[in-house]
């Protein structure tokens, strides 16, 4: 893990955390300041995500909406789409190696000319403007757990 040294954050950063509260053994429910809430456990624990999901469910949410506009104006606002992020995992490390992203989407209504145009503009959008996919390909900085009493 990246575990270089990283500033101490802002208060207003703090303020805008995401945070988890443990519920149980390894079950946590995250929370953001907006009010919404994700329930987080091992996969035998049922109807709850585990970090990986979570991770894939960030990349692939990232993609649709850094194209959604793009794809929004050449297929009409109520298009439909689908979008995987599969990850692969490492064979010898906690962790995953990659992650490969599908996007299904009917472009069946388009001319081949404007279905070109339409997928190289969703592919720049998404590379200029998903904050999740460029902070994994970049290799973020994680600190340490700052370990601190209850406040």
């Amino acid at each position: 893990m990246n575990t270089a040294a990283t500033a101490a954050p802002t208060a207003a950063q703090v303020a805008a955390a995401s945070w988890v509260e443990r519920t149980g053994t390894k079950t946590f429910v995250g929370h953001n300041a907006r009010g919404a809430s994700v329930s987080i456990g091992p996969a035998a624990n049922g109807a709850v995500f585990t970090p990986g999901e979570l991770l894939q469910l960030a990349l692939a949410a990232c993609a649709g909406m850094s194209s959604d506009q793009r794809l929004a104006i050449a297929l009409g606002p109520e298009f439909k789409a689908t979008i995987k992020a599969i990850p692969t995992k490492s064979e010898t490390a906690e962790r995953y190696d990659a992650f490969h992203e599908v996007m299904e989407i009917d472009l069946s209504g388009l001319d081949e000319e404007k279905k070109a145009r339409t997928l190289k503009f969703a592919q720049q959008s998404i590379d200029n403007n998903c904050t999740i996919g460029n902070t994994v390909a970049a290799g973020a900085a994680i600190s340490a757990v700052e370990f601190a009493p209850p406040a």
